[in-house]
């Protein structure tokens, strides 16, 4: 696990794409370690108000419990390189979307691109996060 991961991530939605939208109001992500591995917390607000708290193992290369969300309820994570991990998330056994998460060389940014390619549901997301300080 790459050791920029640790910490809060804040949602830069000015430097971040949604197709088709809307994007989220804001967005939290925080991964710690304990001792099963890294876990994952992301706390989204939605354009329409709702929120959500998403919580998941964020480093497992077997299908994990993601809880906090009606959308995905399964996630399965593999490393690409150091700072590269791709995930397939699906809900009820069915494939939901895949995500690619990269750390910049320097630490400070991650870019999550989610993309879903289901007929008439075609999702194609980048969302930046900076360090939070």
């Amino acid at each position: 696990i790459n050791p920029h991961l640790f910490g809060t991530w804040r949602h830069d939605l000015a430097k971040s794409r949604y197709a088709p939208g809307p994007p989220p109001r804001g967005e939290t992500r925080t991964y710690a370690r304990d001792t099963a591995g890294v876990k994952g917390t992301i706390e989204r607000h939605h354009a329409d108000g709702r929120k959500e708290v998403i919580e998941y193992r964020a480093d497992s290369e077997m299908d994990t419990p993601v809880s906090g969300t009606q959308a995905f309820d399964m996630a399965r994570f593999r490393r690409v390189d150091d700072s590269t991990t791709e995930a397939v998330l699906s809900h009820a056994g069915r494939v939901y979307g895949y995500a690619r998460r990269i750390i910049s060389a320097d630490g400070q940014t991650l870019t999550v691109t989610f993309r879903r390619l289901e007929p008439g549901d075609m999702v194609n997301n980048v969302a930046i996060y900076t360090r939070a300080r």
